[in-house]
């Protein structure tokens, strides 16, 4: 039996080898395909029998183009050249390459390849970005939501549903919110587990249309008529009784805002940003800590922090040393940024990194910069840097490879006691937004 399925395998490779050669010869040739955006435009030859039974779509409507001597010809100028040479080969010989093209790309040949009832090719390239792009992803969120609602594109629906129910705020506090399809909104606030007060649901949805019809039809098919009745009521009659069984909120207990860091450490962390000598009370803290990154969620590479921290200020980074309890990390109040990709130190007179106190430490260490010329350091090599040397993210996977270091050198003391390289085996980002001035 293993023997016959390699056989098989090599039959397989050779027959799509066969037909790539077809494709590339053109020999016998029917069709004509013109493609392309603005200047770059490009023609295609193509076999109607070979899309007749591998893109039914493509070869229904040829059927109603006339010859043109020997062949038909079809534009298609709204399709990019370098998506339709993929899916051309890929309907010739089963095989598409992700290898040359960027995530933009590849989202546009999977929109593609839905308008070519290619449905096999839309599940694989939709498991693809989630497997291999998921930071590009969530970065592009309000767009790629809109087009996989209306194009019927599951897995990224799913995808985004989860998404969107741990970190609600990534979506509702874009600017963006608003456009997003009737189906998508009712979709995601119907989750469960959604990480938001039904306060907080409500004022959404207000937020979502521009008067009261539109804030409340668009809801009338999820709601018992009885509540209808009630609500449309209320509003001419503010006083008015109901009648409605209202349940109580969703019972759901929210996440908390870190999966390393408590409330107490933020709070400290917060009152070195202020350099306040008495660390402030967790419950008079004047800065929301909002999460950017979390390494289990969107990923431990470089790539990953500068696509969802690039110009990005204000921020803080906390890492876990794999193996160990220590948490450390560093405040920067400047842009992670780089001038035309040049990697290079960006000045900061602020800036801090930090040990936070767990079982083994018993009081936390803060570290201010002493050279403030060489406080940030940024690369696209490398993640979030303080300093030559002092806190250093590097390598392509912070948490399989032991390329992060911390050894004393720009800032005034060291926040470790050895200097050997770790992985870590979680780290966050968050952005820190002052929510009021007055501490007092």
């Amino acid at each position: 039996m293993v023997y016959q399925e390699k056989k098989m395998t090599k039959f397989l490779e050779s027959l799509s080898h066969n037909f790539a050669q077809l494709l590339e010869n053109g020999e016998d040739y029917n069709t004509i395909f013109h493609v392309g955006e603005g200047m770059v435009k490009q023609s295609f030859k193509a076999h109607s029998v070979v899309l007749q039974f591998r893109c039914p779509h493509l070869y229904n409507e040829l059927k109603n183009i006339p010859y043109n001597g020997n062949f038909k010809e079809i534009t298609k100028f709204h399709t990019s050249a370098k998506v339709f040479e993929i899916l051309i080969k890929y309907i010739y010989t089963g095989i598409v390459s992700f290898e040359p093209i960027n995530e933009s790309t590849t989202f546009d040949l999977l929109i593609t390849a839905n308008e070519f009832g290619l449905e096999e090719l839309v599940v694989y390239v939709q498991s693809y970005l989630i497997e291999n792009n998921a930071s590009w992803l969530q970065s592009n969120s309000v767009n790629i939501i809109h087009t996989s609602f209306n194009s019927d594109f599951k897995i990224l629906q799913t995808f985004y549903i989860d998404f969107i129910s741990k970190d609600p705020n990534v979506i509702f506090e874009s600017k963006s919110f608003k456009s997003l399809p009737e189906n998508a909104i009712v979709t995601i606030l119907e989750q469960d587990d959604l990480q938001l007060e039904e306060i907080q649901i409500w004022n959404l949805v207000i937020q979502w249309d521009e008067d009261f019809s539109e804030k409340i039809l668009p809801y009338q098919r999820i709601l018992d008529p009885n509540l209808w009745d009630d609500i449309i009521t209320r509003f001419e009659i503010p006083n008015a009784s109901i009648v409605s069984n209202v349940l109580p909120p969703r019972f759901r207990k929210l996440a908390p805002f870190s999966t390393l860091i408590t409330e107490e450490h933020a709070a400290e962390i917060a009152s070195h940003i202020d350099q306040c000598p008495i660390p402030y009370d967790v419950n008079r803290n004047p800065y929301e800590f909002k999460l950017i990154l979390r390494g289990s969620r969107d990923g431990f590479s470089p790539k990953t922090f500068w696509d969802l921290c690039n110009n990005i200020d204000n921020t803080v980074i906390v890492l876990k040393v794999n193996g160990t309890s220590e948490i450390l990390g560093g405040y920067n109040s400047r842009f992670w940024y780089l001038l035309l990709n040049i990697p290079g130190y960006n000045v900061s007179l602020d800036s801090f990194i930090f040990s936070l106190k767990n079982g083994n430490l018993k009081r936390s260490i803060f570290s201010y910069v002493n050279d403030s010329l060489y406080g940030i350091y940024c690369s696209y090599s490398y993640g979030p840097c303080f300093g030559s040397k002092d806190l250093i993210m590097s390598g392509e996977d912070f948490k399989n490879e032991k390329g992060c270091s911390c050894k004393p050198t720009n800032y005034k003391k060291p926040i470790r006691r050895i200097n050997d390289n770790f992985s870590v085996d979680e780290y966050e980002v968050f952005r820190v937004v002052r929510k009021f001035s007055d501490t007092s």
